[in-house]
């Protein structure tokens, strides 16, 4: 039987990848497009205060 994920679960991994992409879209903007290299980086961040803070240091 395969588990279906909870509202929540799904609601938080769509937030994850809101910022995931903020952050990407901030980088390659201030780096050029090489920041996309990241990408597989902040996939493995799987805490949305971590991207929180990621989103705040990318900006500064």
């Amino acid at each position: 039987m395969t588990e279906i994920p909870s509202l929540k679960e799904l609601i938080a991994e769509s937030e994850r990848a809101g910022l995931r992409r903020s952050i990407i879209r901030v980088l390659v903007a201030r780096f050029g497009p090489g920041a996309r290299d990241v990408r597989h980086a902040l996939d493995a961040i799987t805490e949305n205060k971590k991207l929180d803070e990621l989103t705040v240091l990318c900006v500064t």
